[in-house]
């Protein structure tokens, strides 16, 4: 299993956007970053010419940039969240705990340990690595998603600074109003900049000091971060790296090239980690376009009920639930085993051609109608999806192969006979 490719492929399929280098196209329903690396003589070079996010992939983006004037740019200053501060990181993480790269991370987890992270665990998870406080050094209150999202001042240097879509804000006039950062080349060897994937970089940035508002000018003399990658893609990689428990790889392979993901720690957070490249071992798959699985071709049905016709429909992700699940049912499991699923839109919904799977992609194909607010219980067919009472994963597929809900339940929660787990 290539762990660090499914949460890139998740995160690519969610809100991610793909990066691409300078000259090839992009495709504008789900959105690129082009990238170019090769500075002139001028000193109003782009790193990222031109980004597009589609509408549809816009709001953790927009509730990340909501945290980046909550810090103190000199990191040797003491610093105090205010209750609206608090507020903004708890909307970041609620977006972000039940996406496509969360979910990944969060299964991979489940199996490696056999523990279940739910939606509020891994959210606690996800705030004590990024958002905990802690003093290292001139450091007085340093956070992980500063340093490594946000970027500091260590005496004339950048400090951190791993995230591409704080760059792209620093270098464009649509965040601050002004061109705050002076692109100075880059590092890559001429492999790496075959990649688009990953930068890295020498820049100058005129960084504001929110408390003051001045700016100071500050220096990196190399500076790497992943491309085109949401916040969530970003923070779930480095969860993943970070959490010994799962020992995740040191190495990571992204479409083709290998990365050291470099982690820096203080005990139970994140001081930062970046990716460093070491190579192409795969040039098949450099530069390949977004890796989905092959949508299931089904023909729009109607079943009809009380003279109502409830047709097939693409729906939100979410909006039809796994929440609860007889796992090991008493006696024997085959034919045995149910799945609760709750219906939360407002609407009656036709769930013909979606399917309940199992961690290897085995399972049963539905038919059935779910009223507005309802619920159905499905039992699974003997010799199909395989509910393993040591712990596993339970995903929901759409019709067209989409994933829309996935949970993860434990070897303790499924040992006692005829217990429904709740998720």
């Amino acid at each position: 299993m290539n762990i660090y490719q499914e949460i890139w492929d998740a995160d690519q399929a969610g809100n991610g956007i793909q990066p691409i280098l300078k000259g090839t196209n992009g495709d504008e329903n789900t959105g690129y970053v082009v990238i170019n690396e090769q500075r002139g003589d001028n000193n109003t070079h782009k790193l990222f010419p031109k980004v597009v996010i589609p509408k549809h992939k816009e709001e953790t983006y927009k509730l990340c940039r909501k945290l980046f004037n909550n810090y103190r740019l000199n990191r040797s200053q003491y610093e105090r969240s205010s209750l609206a501060e608090t507020q903004e990181i708890h909307e970041l993480l609620e977006a972000i705990v039940d996406t496509k790269p969360m979910k990944v991370v969060r299964n991979y987890l489940t199996g490696q340990t056999g523990e279940a992270y739910t939606s509020s665990r891994w959210y606690n998870i996800l705030k004590e690595i990024y958002f905990t406080t802690f003093r290292l050094g001139s450091g007085a209150t340093l956070t992980g998603f500063e340093h490594l999202v946000v970027g500091e001042q260590k005496y004339d240097k950048v400090s951190g600074y791993h995230f591409w879509y704080k760059y792209f804000l620093d270098d464009s006039y649509d965040y601050l109003y002004s061109d705050d950062i002076q692109y100075l080349g880059t590092k890559s060897s001429r492999a790496d900049l075959q990649v688009p994937e990953t930068s890295t970089i020498a820049f100058k940035w005129d960084a504001i000091d929110y408390d003051t508002g001045r700016k100071e000018s500050l220096y990196k003399s190399a500076g790497g971060f992943f491309n085109g990658c949401s916040i969530e893609g970003l923070l779930a990689i480095g969860a993943l790296r970070f959490d010994y428990k799962a020992r995740a790889p040191k190495e990571a392979v992204i479409n083709g090239a290998k990365y050291n993901l470099v982690l820096y720690r203080n005990n139970r957070q994140m001081i930062t980690y970046y990716p460093d490249f070491i190579g192409i071992v795969d040039r098949s798959q450099i530069g390949k376009t977004i890796r989905t699985k092959p949508k299931r071709v089904v023909k729009k049905t109607t079943t009809k009920k009380k003279n109502t016709v409830v047709e097939v429909q693409k729906l939100p992700e979410l909006s039809v639930r796994i929440i609860a699940g007889l796992i090991n049912p008493i006696g024997t499991d085959k034919g045995n085993e149910t799945i609760t699923l709750l219906n939360t839109n407002p609407t009656s919904v036709n769930l013909k051609g979606w399917r309940i799977e199992d961690k290897k992609g085995r399972g049963n194909t539905l038919d059935v109608i779910i009223p507005a607010g309802g619920t159905t219980v499905i039992k699974l067919e003997s010799g199909s999806t395989s509910l393993r009472n040591t712990g596993g994963v339970i995903n929901l597929e759409d019709h067209e192969g989409v994933l829309m809900d996935t949970v993860s339940y434990s070897r303790n929660q499924a040992s006692e006979e005829g217990w429904t787990i709740v998720f």
